[in-house]
């Protein structure tokens, strides 16, 4: 699993023109629930079983997406990412809720591998749900009965000109904020991170290990063990 948080991304020119084209810009759609998830998942109340939104997809119709092109390959060169395909970029916008507390709707937002991009374009408290699951046929059928169980890995805060990178097939959710409008640029996109060797393989070693069936203590076992092997195949020069 990859999970990857940078601050200030673009300078303050690009943010402000991210800023104006999707708050000011772009033609905005109402979506009547922005609940992808399960209705009946461990993480939705009945306060959050329909709670509306506002989608916009970047498309050449849209006469941005050759901006978004830009944006994309800034960041795909800035993060040491090889990009074999852009699966979709959207707009997000969710209004304060404050009878909606918590994620809504665990889900992926596709089931291919990929990673997600995901642009916070001004500050709020509605914050991105990371879970410690990720997508299979039989989660998913255990979270569509609502037996699937969940722990929050990660929680990330919206902040202005954050970047937050993260594998696709995690499930993750959103939430409503409580005092002013949430946005967010999407970007789905498949591509390889570019690490050395010995980054791929850790990052290899806590992807097979996020779902480890026999519990906590035979993880940090095995943990400690590749630990021992990573420094012998990487010793320090």
């Amino acid at each position: 699993m990859y999970i990857k948080i940078i601050d200030n991304f673009f300078d303050k020119e690009t943010s402000d023109k991210i800023e104006d084209i999707l708050v000011r810009r772009v033609p905005w759609f109402y979506v009547d629930d922005i609940a992808y998830g399960p209705h009946d998942s461990q993480f939705v109340s009945d306060n959050q079983k329909e709670i509306f939104g506002f989608s916009t997809n970047i498309t050449q119709e849209s006469g941005y997406a050759d901006y978004m092109k830009h944006l994309i390959d800034s960041i795909c060169d800035r993060i040491s990412f090889n990009p074999t395909e852009v699966i979709r970029v959207r707009g997000r916008m969710t209004l304060p809720n404050d009878k909606s507390h918590g994620p809504i709707g665990p889900h992926v937002d596709f089931i291919e591998d990929h990673f997600v991009f995901l642009y916070y374009v001004n500050d709020s408290d509605g914050p991105t749900y990371i879970f410690d699951k990720k997508y299979s046929d039989k989660n998913e059928q255990l979270l569509k009965s609502g037996k699937l169980e969940l722990n929050v890995l990660k929680k990330v805060y919206p902040k202005r000109n954050r970047l937050l990178i993260f594998s696709g097939n995690q499930y993750h959710a959103a939430a409503c904020s409580s005092n002013g409008k949430r946005v967010v640029l999407n970007i789905n996109i498949k591509g390889d991170m570019m690490m050395d060797d010995r980054t791929r393989f850790i990052y290899n070693i806590s992807h097979q290990f996020i779902d480890y069936p026999n519990g906590r203590r035979s993880f940090f076992s095995h943990l400690l063990n590749t630990s021992l092997i990573i420094k012998r195949m990487f010793p320090k020069k």
